[in-house]
């Protein structure tokens, strides 16, 4: 019995986005961007949220 033993990441990654729902990379990347989005405002402003 023969068997691979490595796994070609990009082309597994490529096959799971295929299968999942289109909203899933944006679901993972929406809280990310809302964190330094958040940063950004407050070093401009140099208040913390609710000041």
């Amino acid at each position: 019995m023969a068997y691979r033993d490595t796994v070609n990441l990009p082309e597994l990654l490529c096959r799971r986005l295929e299968e999942v729902d289109a909203d899933l990379p944006r679901e993972m990347i929406m809280p990310t961007a809302q964190v330094l989005m958040d940063a950004e405002v407050t070093s401009i402003c140099g208040a913390e949220y609710r000041e």
